[in-house]
């Protein structure tokens, strides 16, 4: 028993963080993470709230360069060099493994403190001694270790433990929460041994349960300068320690300490930020600057305290708020398994009948930061970029679902341990049916493996290199979105060290006055015109003819869908994954395009691309999507020109990266069906047909027009296949005419 009480807290850390280590990314991977890492590298200020504590975990991370990692090459274990991207998203393998190793103390506790006879009711309840036997056995420890390692690796669980992010550290403060708030129950219910020492006892444990309260309140003011959503958590620990808290909150020493011990666990923020905005970092979101910056920030001023998009930015979600529940459960199937939901069904039943409390308390976090979150947040979920947005903030439920898997385990286990056995077979039996209990976490584990690994993904760092990388060194960028931003940012300040010529910046963020003035500060010759008359911000279109000649132009394509008069004044073409904004009547230079996509081409890991396709929804489709949408957008360029055959293998190489991209589906079907000569209509109906089968409902309209066009296609196929049919009959006809020889040549 002692043995297995060392033994497996370091297996429930070393397996998973191995695990971790082994899956995590090579490089930056697409969304926020690549912002992390810059931030980390650079010592920078991320997005609001600008999670300093985080930034420095990576940037201590990214200093250690004699971190080796293990290499299986030829057949061959060696050590290798890590590089400083590496070394930054272990820190979230290093956060994860700890929250699974908090997690498992928190279910130890919680069977302890909580016991396990079935006459109890609640968390409060007294516990015998048989009761104390049984839950400090080797079998409770094991269920324990069984159920961290669900968590461990369910899926988006493991995602996140290999790439550099915020949540990492949000799971470790809420799992760390619930430990403390557990362990002041367990404290307060303790009875005392030994009447005789009862009183000092009783002062003893009112000493550690004011001591865990002032604990409590450290970490919430820690966890809520970190990430807002830890509030979620809360309403269930106060749930949990409402007849402890609040007598100890009836004194004013205690509402003052209570206060003083928040506002400890506030300063790390506050003085963290502040020391790296002083720097004056490459990366500064907010332009931070003394208090008030620091207040910005932590009230999120630029996106709203309460929102989750920035200002002026809130997409319109097309589902009612009930279905993110319906697509939380369906997640929760890919997260832990079947086999983990029915853990937890059998959970939430044994809670529900004998631990009443304790269901309460696990079923108020659960719905809080699950259910009540994600219909509030209302995200939507149109796209896979979407959803994988949404999916991070499942990873605070899960937490409070693996409690209830855990109870589960704890269940059938019991069940097996009442069974009678006398005879050696039924013993052995037993044995093996509690050894398989226990080991059933190797599910997620076999199930999530490839999904959740990381380690081949070098797809971000390629997309920077020929997106940004290729284009002229004083070139003017304009983007829009997350990914194209923040890839810009990696590579301007991490992988040139911030000595980049170029001028970038999303058009997108005009509204923000601090923005401007660093915009203005870090470029003064950068002309920015005020908005036009009825319009709230400047449009790409007038920064675009404010600074014509100075510089070369480039415009992510994203913003052609913001700004209908690029297309109407300018011609876009298609360069370096983004549009070089040229004249009308400018020599297109349709050669070197050709050349430059060839290369481009060549360099794309298809093997990569398949595998993103295979475990959407990622990120990185969207990266996948950016390479499919230049090629289509050079496609189209080349069918404009007359161009078909160059326009049809564009297309085709559009269908490679993505077999459902619709308007290169369509597009082929009009160049064979319209534009070859002569036609190739059956060519034509099949991407027809393809394109139809990749419609998605409300689509209907495409549909008839495509099984219109489809009826056109086949009449004139038809006729076609008539005309040519005559002809070489006629052909044939004639070649007989000629062979037969006349009536005067027999003469």
């Amino acid at each position: 028993m002692k043995i297995l009480k060392i033994v497996l807290p370091i297996l429930v850390f070393i397996i998973p963080f191995g695990a971790y280590l082994f899956t995590v990314s090579p490089a930056v991977t697409p969304g926020d993470s690549t912002e992390m890492v810059t931030a980390a590298i650079v010592l920078g200020v991320p997005h609001q709230p600008s999670y300093p504590v985080n930034t420095l975990l990576g940037y201590l991370a990214s200093r250690m360069d004699g971190i080796k990692k293990l290499s299986f090459s030829s057949s061959k274990l060696s050590f290798q060099d890590t590089n400083v991207v590496e070394r930054v998203n272990g820190v979230s393998a290093l956060l994860q493994a700890l929250t699974v190793l908090v997690f498992y103390f928190l279910m130890a506790e919680l069977f302890e403190a909580h016991g396990n006879n079935r006459s109890e009711t609640g968390i409060h309840g007294n516990i015998s001694g048989v009761v104390q036997s049984f839950s400090r056995s080797s079998g409770v420890l094991l269920i324990a270790f069984s159920a961290s390692m669900f968590l461990a690796f369910s899926l988006v669980f493991w995602e996140y433990a290999t790439k550099f992010e915020v949540f990492p550290l949000n799971n470790l403060f809420a799992v760390l929460i619930l430990l403390v708030a557990v362990r002041i129950v367990r404290e307060s219910t303790r009875e005392s041994e030994a009447t005789s020492t009862r009183d000092k006892r009783d002062r003893s444990r009112t000493t550690r349960e004011e001591f865990g309260v002032l604990l409590l309140s450290f970490l919430a003011g820690l966890a809520f300068t970190h990430h807002q959503t830890i509030l979620f958590v809360f309403p269930a620990v106060i749930f949990l320690l409402r007849r402890r808290v609040f007598v100890f909150l009836k004194s004013g020493k205690g509402v003052l300490l209570s206060f003083l011990s928040f506002s400890l666990g506030v300063l790390p923020f506050v003085l963290l930020l502040l020391w790296i905005a002083a720097r004056k970092p490459l990366l500064n979101w907010g332009d931070v600057e003394g208090i008030s910056g620091v207040l910005a920030a932590l009230t999120r001023r630029d996106f709203g305290t309460f929102s989750s998009f920035l200002i002026g930015n809130d997409p319109v979600a097309s589902q009612a708020p009930i279905e993110q529940i319906w697509f939380y459960l369906k997640s929760m199937v890919s997260d832990f398994s079947v086999v983990g939901i029915g853990l937890m069904v059998a959970g939430i039943l044994s809670t529900w009948k004998n631990r009443r409390e304790v269901f309460l308390f696990v079923l108020f976090g659960y719905l809080l930061s699950g259910f009540a979150f994600l219909m509030y947040a209302n995200f939507p979920l149109s796209d896979s970029f979407n959803q994988v947005t949404v999916r991070r903030f499942h990873l605070l439920p899960n937490l409070f679902a693996a409690i209830f898997l855990a109870f589960g385990l704890l269940a059938l286990y019991r069940w097996i341990d009442s069974v009678k056995a006398r005879k050696g077979e039924r013993r052995i039996g037993i044995g093996l049916g509690k050894a398989y209990l226990l080991l059933l976490f190797t599910f997620p584990i076999l199930m999530n493996f490839s999904r959740a690994s990381n380690r081949w993904n070098t797809l971000t760092e390629q997309y920077a290199r020929e997106a940004y990388a290729r284009t002229p060194e004083d070139a003017l960028i304009m983007l829009s979105g997350d990914i194209p931003n923040m890839t810009a940012d990696y590579y301007r300040d991490v992988v040139l060290a911030g000595k980049d010529t170029r001028i970038v910046f999303s058009p997108g963020q005009f509204h923000l006055d601090w923005f401007n003035r660093q915009l203005k500060r870090e470029h003064p010759d950068l002309v920015i015109p005020d908005p036009e008359p009825g319009k709230l911000y400047t449009s790409t279109t007038q920064v675009i003819e404010a600074n014509w000649g100075k510089w070369p132009i480039y415009v992510g394509p994203d913003l052609v869908v913001h700004d209908l008069e690029l297309e109407e004044k300018f011609v876009l073409y298609p360069k370096h994954l983004l549009f070089l904004v040229k004249m009308k009547g400018e020599d297109l230079q349709l050669e070197d395009l050709r050349t430059e996509n060839d290369e481009l081409w060549s360099g794309i890991d298809l093997t990569q691309v398949k595998k993103v396709r295979k475990n959407a929804p990622l990120f990185e489709e969207s990266i996948v999507f950016y390479y499919a949408r230049h090629f289509y957008n050079t496609g189209y360029m080349y069918e404009e020109v007359g161009l078909h055959e160059d326009a049809i293998r564009e297309y085709k190489r559009v269908l490679e990266l993505d077999p459902a991209f619709k308007e290169a589906l369509s597009s082929l079907s009009r160049v064979y069906g319209e534009k070859l000569d002569p036609p190739d209509y059956a060519m034509a109906i099949e991407y027809l047909q393809k394109f139809q089968a990749v419609l998605n409902a409300g689509d209907e309209e495409y549909l008839y027009a495509a099984q219109d066009k489809i009826g056109q296609y086949q009449e004139k196929f038809q006729e076609s296949t008539q005309e040519e049919q005559e002809g070489n009959r006629t052909t044939q006809e004639g070649s007989q005419n000629e062979a037969t020889p006349s009536n005067g040549d027999d003469e």
